[in-house]
């Protein structure tokens, strides 16, 4: 279980075959770093924020029953490596869990996702993603980041119900543990 005293930031991931959004958050929910990048640009990103009190939350693969193809075991590599170059706390989080804690529903799609963020960053477009002149809380998220905001925001919920999730650590010379969810 998380330790909420202990926590500062929260790096939000989403990943992706190619490139992965990265949404670095405080507790107060504000967006410190926000970007959309290639995987290994991503991941030397991440070593600038690797400071106590940081920890990483990164959406996981979640079986639906159907096959699949390259780009999903492409992600599901890339989510490995970026759990085994952050050698802080790590949590894995699936897209229906982000879905039921953001909209309350698993039938809730990206539309519904982004809704919900920017009710939750002061509710109208113009006011949380603002223009270019006067940019709001949300201004530059855009596609991926969107998931990447609502899997951080997520957590958050989480960690202040003191709830259970998949937790993988790593030690020095240890290989990376996964704890199921009691």
């Amino acid at each position: 279980m998380v330790q909420q005293d202990k926590i500062n930031y929260v790096v939000a991931i989403d990943p992706g075959p190619t490139k992965s959004a990265l949404v670095l958050l405080n507790l107060k929910r504000e967006i410190i770093f926000r970007a959309y990048d290639h995987n290994d640009t991503a991941r030397k990103s991440l070593s600038g924020w690797q400071m106590p009190g940081t920890v990483m939350v990164i959406e996981r693969m979640q079986s639906m029953g159907m096959a699949v193809g390259a780009s999903v075991f492409e992600t599901c590599y890339n989510i490995g490596r970026f759990v085994e170059m952050w050698p802080l706390d790590s949590y894995l989080v699936s897209r229906g869990q982000v879905k039921m804690e953001i909209c309350g529903s698993m039938r809730a799609k990206d539309p519904n996702i982004r809704q919900a963020m920017m009710d939750l960053y002061g509710g109208e477009r113009r006011a949380c993603i603002g223009t270019k002149k006067q940019p709001g809380k949300l201004y530059g998220i855009a596609g991926d980041l969107w998931s990447a905001l609502a899997i951080g925001n997520a957590f958050i919920n989480f960690m202040g119900r003191g709830e259970h999730y998949e937790y993988i650590y790593q030690q020095a010379n240890d290989a990376c543990r996964v704890n199921p969810i009691n």
